[in-house]
């Protein structure tokens, strides 16, 4: 066989998606999706770095150092000292 796409129509479509789609500039790591979702699902109550690491089972300093970075890039909200808070889609 001479090409590494499959002969199914569908899967030659899902490469071609696939290759089109656009990489992220800034891609998420793991523990920045799992802070998101967690604020995602809490909200509107905003969460502590100590309250969230508690929830994800990692590191305090971890989780607020990486807490404070999405505060300051705009990702999540910062209503009050030490509380943060996910920012819903208008």
């Amino acid at each position: 066989m001479s090409t590494d796409l499959p002969d199914d129509p569908a899967a030659r479509l899902a490469e071609a998606i696939i290759a089109e789609a656009p990489i992220p500039v800034y891609p998420r790591g793991d523990l920045e999706i799992r802070i998101l979702e967690a604020l995602r699902q809490y909200y509107p109550m905003p969460l502590t770095a100590v309250q969230l690491a508690v929830i994800l089972r990692q590191p305090r300093e971890l989780v607020l150092a990486t807490m404070q970075a999405l505060a300051t890039l705009g990702t999540i909200a910062r209503p009050t000292r030490s509380y943060y808070q996910h920012i819903p889609l208008p």
